[in-house]
């Protein structure tokens, strides 16, 4: 009889047990930090692109070879990240005048090794470029997507967008 009373309490205890957890835990809902970058960004700021990556458009110039215009982008990332890491591995840019999208170029870049420099977490690295190559006059817009899969917004997931700055291809 001792044996059939402790399997008794046991399963009592287990059953009691089990409804404090789930009463317990019936209020709590994981709230999540709202992140969301506003979607364009100013020449000279830096700005969010998603939860670790921030970026300051310096500027621009004009290289002219031959009969093209090469616009290049100087640009700085601040990694706010847990970890060091490379611009590669972190955002893209890209380029596009009159929705058309801009061939990009390394060919006038002054030091290509920015792209790939790992940079540790606070820091920031500066006058990186890139080249892209211009089809008109017309202003240039940048786009720069993060590495995030989803933006939080009210407690509720998001697709990511990049980041838009415009700039003039006459800087």
């Amino acid at each position: 009889m001792i044996f059939v009373n402790n399997k008794f309490l046991i399963v009592v205890s287990l059953i009691i047990f089990s409804v404090f957890i789930l009463v317990g835990c019936s209020e709590q809902g994981k709230e999540f930090k709202s992140f969301i970058p506003d979607p364009t960004a100013e020449v000279g700021e830096f700005f969010a692109i998603d939860s670790t990556n921030f970026i300051k458009i310096e500027g621009g110039e004009i290289i002219k070879e031959k009969e093209e215009r090469i616009l290049i982008i100087i640009y700085s990332w601040k990694n706010e990240g847990n970890r060091a890491d490379t611009t590669f591995d972190n955002f893209t840019l890209t380029a596009s005048q009159n929705g058309e999208v801009l061939e990009p170029t390394l060919d006038f870049v002054e030091d290509k090794k920015k792209l790939v420099i790992t940079v540790k977490p606070g820091e920031i690295l500066e006058n990186i470029e890139q080249g892209f190559i211009l089809s008109t006059e017309e202003p240039v817009t940048l786009s720069i997507l993060g590495s995030d899969f989803y933006f939080i917004a009210d407690n509720k997931p998001m697709y990511t967008y990049p980041v838009k700055v415009t700039i003039n291809s006459d800087q």
